[in-house]
């Protein structure tokens, strides 16, 4: 019953962003088919940005590909977890989450390492384009 409930609640905030998902939608496929990619800050530097690769490794993620989730960018297995930590206690405990700050501030410093750790190490993944601003 709760999920059943949690589900109409999810399906009514989507109807009522709709508006919101289409512009992202249409961003996405705009400067996907213009750029090849659809992280902004890869299209104006040819710099790859904490999120970047984030997608595909989510796809990889929900298609059972996991080490290649992770090569893709690690943080998958991390924000998975935290995103249905939110949708739980938003859609099925119907409030808010405990903890949620201090959870999300972590969460940050810890995509944050993981991001200069694999700066330092040469390990991002390759962009599918260059710059507009900065061409490397």
């Amino acid at each position: 019953m709760f999920i059943l409930k949690g589900i109409k609640n999810f399906l009514s905030d989507l109807y009522h962003n709709r508006i919101a998902i289409l512009c992202i939608i249409i961003y996405m496929s705009v400067t996907q088919y213009l750029f090849h990619s659809v992280c902004p800050i890869a299209i104006l530097f040819g710099f790859p940005c904490p999120a970047c690769g984030l997608t595909r490794a989510g796809i990889s993620f929900l298609t059972a590909h996991f080490s290649t989730a992770f090569q893709m960018n690690p943080c998958i297995f991390l924000l998975i977890p935290y995103f249905l930590y939110l949708w739980f206690y938003k859609y099925i405990f119907e409030k808010k989450p405990p903890y949620l700050t201090f959870i999300t501030c972590l969460l940050g410093i810890i995509v944050f390492g993981i991001y200069i750790l694999r700066l330092l190490t040469h390990t991002l993944p390759e962009l599918p384009s260059n710059g507009i601003i900065i061409n490397p």
